[in-house]
């Protein structure tokens, strides 16, 4: 996170809007809030967290009591922050809950706390991403990282909070580093094999008890005496077998002999069915041969159907005539009734003038019924109307059955698809797992290769820094042979100068000898200080050059050795799958993810249908209470049709069933009118029909005559051919014609009788045959006792039967005892297997949930590990404050036995040896100690690139209570982190440093509030 601008209104100290811009700062990366006590120098620390988190820097302010008391009642507070994060900007607006003056009336009202986050893109509208209190809240803690209060141990370091970090407990601490590295996939790991164990030990355990249940099924208590039951049984089975051969013979042996007497019944049998036949054909024979005699009878009577043919044909001339003689002498008598009745008709027509007269009468009557059916089609039409509703009704009570039906139809099949869906969600714990696995690998293999690079780039680094130092040596040794040469000439030239004032027997002031055998001559001219200072000051340079070169390459090596150690420790943790291409493991994991993404889907599709599920429900039953109220309305609507009913059937009691409608009313009008000319053309047609039935009797009367003279000439006829047939009977043998009558038959009775007869005499040989041919075979044969022979074949089937069922029962209870020790055997085996899983997966749920010495969980390990890597990175600049007295170090020891460890720190005295708690450091000492872990910690996260910015650096005073000489220290070490580009800010009174710091915010204090701006230079 890196500011860009601060507005504050009514804010703490600033009655007014003060605005601060941090791109005032241009490229400067160190900056003092400087300004007196009180004035509001950390208030602008509180605008900032107020804005981000909706607290104030310091856990004793409140944002609701940040409100400025100079400020006018009119003046809303409110902070407005834009920052930085990467390369997005973002802006947060927070306005706490307060008092402001009601817009009508005098008093005040209660203002709600307002929040707002956008996106400020550098190029388009800006972009909503929050508009509640809390939604901001969790948002910026996203963006971020953190919450607030780790906020506040890592990047605002705020009065009396400043230490927190340092002396923090191992929970605290740990809260802090897995917000900021995000290792929460190694809690989910120890989650993950802790409930992998569970499911292990939960299925050992149900195998065992599935063990102990077909123990208790086949009756024993071990499996061995499981082994002798079945070795006892199938010595069993083995004697039965034995049993039923001898059974199974004896029963073959019984079911021959019942064999052989049926074949002897069988033969006595078809003896007494063949006499029995005999007999009864022999007492048909007479029957037969009557019959016989009857078809030859019928046959000389089929000789005279010529001439009775003829008799017939005149006989039925005579009846056809006699029969229209009859007809017409009806027809004759008809037609005088008719005459008869024509003249009655006359009669009866011309007496029914008072007829007419009533019609006219009924005609008026009919007229005067108008009315009473104008009510009855009233009553109709109402009727009408309620039979469309109930019909309506009805159809609306058919269409929400249908409905209730249809969405009952839909949630059984919905339950089917949650039921897959479900299926599908179980595992997403398994598909999560491989894909973090997989995407571990990826990520590590991508580090192994960043690393590589870095390790190739130092190298280069190491190589051009050993060149460089190899030239600084080179030029010190020359630069200092050249101060030796000069120091040597000069030297020569002083004791050339001071030989020149030496006198003969004189003492020499640097030895004392007053000898002086070889005095010390001139060599050139000699150098002077300057040139001596100047070569001196040459040579102290080189060499500081020298070894600031030669830290560098020692840190450089060190580094080089370190990314080196790095990359083999990867490799290591990698083994096989370092090699594997960097595309191949994205794919894998692209792969592993979308199995996941589906897993996930189907967790929200079940989550989805059970939500479609609820919604359907809730449509059900409302659609059940759309039901009722629809049959509700159908039974309304019954009634009011049954009541309309009524009404029309009372109304239709008063009028005649003939004359109810309009149109039956005018269809009897004119029935009546059609009646009065019917009287009219009666009266007429009577008279024709008077006329008409005397003509028709003298007709009838002509034909009736000339038919009686030809019935006459056709009996004559009859008469001679009955004699004809009289003479031709008696020729042909029959006594009279009823004899011929009785013997006469109809040819397809005559053929019937012929097969019959026919088929008799058949069957009479060949019973007589079958007679003789069964008395031979059954001849000296006795009738054998069957059911004694049955009997004894019952006795050995059920004998052979009990054997069979005791060797089927035995047999299946051996099948079941082999099934029983099978599957003892395969639980046995699926025990195993999940004993060698949870002595592997239990242990690692052991050690990776801190079932070890130090109380370790995996989260912790890792933790602990990334807190030895910020330990390395505070103790370089912490080693350089405290003049290489103090540095820190990580401790394994546990305040109590039950307590977790690992991330607990102590620090090491190098004057005196011991390692002592953080707690004994002074305050000066715990600034620096407090500054060192907080820096050291912000380059670690920066470097494991998490997402995380550590961007800013802000400081609220503790420079107080530092001697000059560690004040210059930690100042120094704050310059530092401009090289990484890092904004450091620090907030103190202190008069050094306002005069070291040439970028400064400062912050005055007036009597209507304070103000602040930024000065430069």
């Amino acid at each position: 996170m890196r500011p860009l601008s601060l507005t504050m209104t009514a804010f703490g100290p600033y009655a007014q809007q003060q605005k601060l811009d941090f791109r005032e700062l241009q490229d400067r990366t160190f900056f003092l809030i400087h300004g007196p006590t009180g004035s509001g120098k950390t208030t602008i620390l509180d605008g900032m967290c107020f804005a981000l988190f909706g607290d104030a820097s310091g856990t004793q302010r409140e944002g609701k009591s940040m409100r400025s008391d100079h400020a006018d009642s009119a003046v809303i507070t409110e902070v407005i922050f834009d920052f930085a994060i990467g390369e997005a900007c973002y802006q947060v607006k927070r306005i706490p809950e307060q008092e402001r003056p009601k817009k009508r009336g005098d008093g005040t009202t209660t203002m709600l706390a307002q929040a707002e986050l956008w996106s400020m893109p550098l190029v388009g509208e800006a972009i909503l991403l929050a508009a509640k209190w809390l939604d901001v809240t969790k948002q910026i803690e996203i963006l971020m990282g953190f919450k607030s209060n780790q906020f506040r141990q890592v990047v605002l370091l705020p009065q009396g909070e400043f230490r927190k970090l340092l002396t923090a407990n191992s929970n605290e601490r740990q809260e802090i580093m897995q917000a900021l590295f995000k290792t929460d996939l190694y809690q989910r790991i120890e989650e993950k094999l802790k409930d992998k164990a569970l499911l292990l030990k939960k299925a050992s355990e149900e195998q065992s008890k599935q063990r102990q249940w077909i123990l208790q099924e086949a009756g024993v208590a071990q499996e061995h005496e499981l082994l002798d039951c079945i070795q006892q049984n199938e010595r069993e089975v083995e004697d039965i077998l034995v049993q039923i051969k001898s059974s199974s013979e004896e029963l073959k042996s019984a079911q021959q002999a019942v064999n052989q007497g049926a074949i002897i019944q069988g033969k006595i049998q078809d003896k007494q069915k063949a006499e029995q036949l005999f007999a009864t054909l022999t007492e048909q024979k007479p029957i037969i041969e009557e019959e016989r005699a009857g078809l030859l009878r019928a046959t000389a009577a089929m000789g005279l159907f010529d001439a009775e043919k003829n008799r017939s044909n005149y006989a039925q001339d005579v009846l056809s005539l006699e029969e229209n003689c009859k007809t017409y002498q009806v027809e004759l008598e008809i037609e005088v009734q008719k005459l008869k009745q024509a003249q009655q008709r006359f009669e009866i027509e011309a007496a029914k003038e008072e007829d007419r007269e009533m019609l006219v009468r009924q005609i008026i009557h009919l007229q005067q019924t108008e009315n009473k059916l104008k009510l009855l089609e009233k009553a109709l039409s109402s009727a009408a109307i309620r039979k469309s509703e109930l019909e309506q009704a009805a159809k609306k009570k058919d269409t929400a059955e249908f409905n209730y039906t249809k969405i009952q139809e839909k949630i059984d099949h919905i339950i089917l698809d949650e039921q897959k869906a479900v299926q599908l969600a179980l595992e997403v714990g398994s598909r999560e797992i491989q894909w973090q696995y997989a995407q571990g690998l990826l990520t590590k293999s991508r580090l192994l290769e960043e690393h590589r690079k870095k390790f190739t780039q130092l190298e280069r680094q190491v190589s051009a820094s050993e060149l460089k130092l190899a030239e600084l040596e080179k030029n010190y040794a020359a630069a200092k042979s050249s101060l030796t040469t000069l120091q040597h000439e000069w030297m020569q030239g002083q004791a050339a100068f001071m030989a020149s004032t030496l006198a003969a027997g004189e003492s020499c002031p640097v030895c004392g000898s007053a000898d002086h055998p070889k005095l010390a001559a001139p060599r050139g001219v000699m150098p002077n200080e300057r040139q001596l200072k100047t070569a001196q000051q040459q040579m102290e340079f080189l060499e500081q050059e020298k070894d600031t070169c030669r830290r560098q390459h020692s840190l450089l090596q060190t580094e080089r050795d370190t990314w080196e150690k790095r990359i083999a420790d990867l490799t290591e943790e990698l083994k096989e799958q370092a090699a594997v291409p960097l595309l191949e493991l994205a794919q894998r994991v692209q792969t592993l993810r979308e199995k996941y993404e589906q897993a996930l889907t189907g967790e929200q599709r079940a989550r989805d249908i059970t939500r479609q599920l609820e919604q359907l429900r809730k449509q059900q039953e409302d659609l059940h209470k759309e039901l009722v109220q629809v049959q509700e309305a159908w039974r309304q609507a019954e009634q009011s049709f049954t009541a309309a009913e009524t009404i029309t059937a009372e109304r239709r009691l008063a009028i005649p069933e003939e004359l109810q409608g309009m149109g039956n009313l005018a269809a009897v009008l004119k029935s009546a009118q059609d009646k009065q000319d019917q009287y009219k053309t009666a009266w007429e047609q009577a008279q024709q029909h008077v006329q008409q039935g005397k003509h028709l009797v003298t007709q009838k009367q002509t034909l009736l005559e000339n038919t009686s003279y030809r019935l006459k000439e056709s009996r004559i006829k009859y008469e001679e051919e009955q004699n004809y047939f009289v003479k031709r009977v008696a020729a042909a043998g029959f006594m009279d014609q009823q004899d011929y009558e009785t013997a006469k038959k109809n040819p397809e009775s005559m053929s019937i009788t012929a097969k019959k007869i026919a088929a008799f005499d058949s069957e009479f040989s060949k019973a007589a045959l079958f007679l003789e041919q069964t008395a031979q075979a059954a001849e000296n044969l006795e009738l054998p006792d069957m059911l004694e022979l049955q009997q004894v074949v019952v006795t050995m089937q059920n004998r052979y039967n009990d054997m069979f069922a005791a060797h089927t029962n035995l047999e299946a209870l051996l099948k079941r005892q082999q099934a029983w020790l099978k599957k003892i055997s395969q639980v046995d085996e699926a025990l195993g297997t999940l004993g060698s899983q949870y002595a592997v997966a239990g242990r690692l749920a052991e050690v990776a949930n801190g079932s070890n010495e130090h109380k370790l969980t995996l989260q912790r390990f890792v933790l602990g590990t990334l807190l030895e890597n910020v330990i390395v990175a505070a103790n370089e600049r912490l080693k350089m404050m405290s003049r290489s007295r103090y540095s820190l170090q990580r401790t394994l020891e546990r305040a109590r036995k039950n307590a977790a460890g690992g991330l607990d720190l102590e620090v090491f005295d190098n004057y005196t040896g011991i390692a002592r708690g953080v707690g004994t450091l002074s305050g000066g000492e715990t600034f620096l100690a407090s500054l060192s872990l907080a820096l050291g910690l912000a380059d670690v996260v920066q470097s494991y690139a998490g997402g995380i910015h550590l961007d800013t650096i802000l400081v609220d005073e503790g420079f107080g209570t530092l001697d000059p000489e560690s004040l210059d220290v930690a100042i120094k070490a704050l310059i530092d982190l401009q090289q990484g580009g890092r904004l450091v800010g620090i907030i103190s009174h202190v008069p050094e440093l306002k005069e070291r710091i040439d970028a400064r915010l400062e912050v005055m204090a007036t009597e209507r509030g304070s103000t602040a701006c930024f000065k430069i230079g």
